[in-house]
């Protein structure tokens, strides 16, 4: 068989090798590619029955993606005399969220995924110098903190990615999936970074839920 074209012939293997060689020396020799074939296909035709046709092979791998929901965490109302001192987060009205992930193209029966896969969190509202800390569009003082299994979160800043980030979960490729859905439970909590600057009103700031493939 040449490569590009599929052959069923009846010539013995002397005949060809033959032939064969014979399409070596004729690409060698600077002639076209179908030039050659076809002379490959009359040296075989001519000591036994020959068919042939174009073959073309095409191969769709399929990968897994695993696509995030977006995910809304809102605290209650704290009193401005109930929040900690500067560097403590807040003991109550803490609220628990899930990272909800869907995940297509598993594998088989057993729904394994095709690749690695790490899920993080990224954000460009964090606070200077700090990669845990979640702060609002107004500087009053207080802030956001989240925890995964009771460990602060470290977002990626998308305008410094110098101090990594935490890896909030990790698929290994071919890993068998109970569920097409995977869920991350998160967090969140009033993180008083500045008790000078604390004042009442509205508080927001958003972070990216990012996956990663390998």
């Amino acid at each position: 068989m040449i490569n590009g074209v599929a052959t069923l012939s009846s010539a013995s293997s002397s005949t060809r090798g033959s032939a064969a060689v014979q399409f070596l020396l004729c690409l060698l020799g600077g002639k076209s590619w179908d030039a050659c074939v076809n002379s490959y296909r009359n040296a075989l035709a001519q000591n036994a029955g020959v068919y042939s046709f174009n073959l073309t092979l095409s191969y769709n791998p399929i990968t897994t993606t695993c696509k995030p929901d977006d995910l809304l965490i809102t605290l209650e109302s704290i009193p401005v005399s109930q929040l900690p001192a500067t560097g403590n987060k807040t003991t109550i009205n803490s609220k628990k969220g899930d990272i909800i992930l869907r995940c297509k193209n598993l594998l088989g029966q057993q729904n394994q995924t095709s690749r690695k896969m790490q899920v993080y969190l990224s954000s460009s509202d964090l606070l200077t110098n700090s990669n845990t800390i979640l702060k609002g569009a107004e500087d009053n003082g207080v802030g956001f903190i989240l925890e995964s299994n009771g460990t602060p979160v470290t977002l990626l800043n998308i305008t410094n990615s110098s101090k990594g980030y935490t890896n909030l979960k990790e698929i290994a490729a071919k890993s068998k999936l109970t569920d097409t859905t995977v869920s991350i439970p998160i967090t969140a909590s009033y993180y008083v970074y500045d008790t000078n600057k604390v004042k009442s009103g509205a508080l927001e700031a958003t972070a990216l839920i990012n996956v990663k493939y390998d």
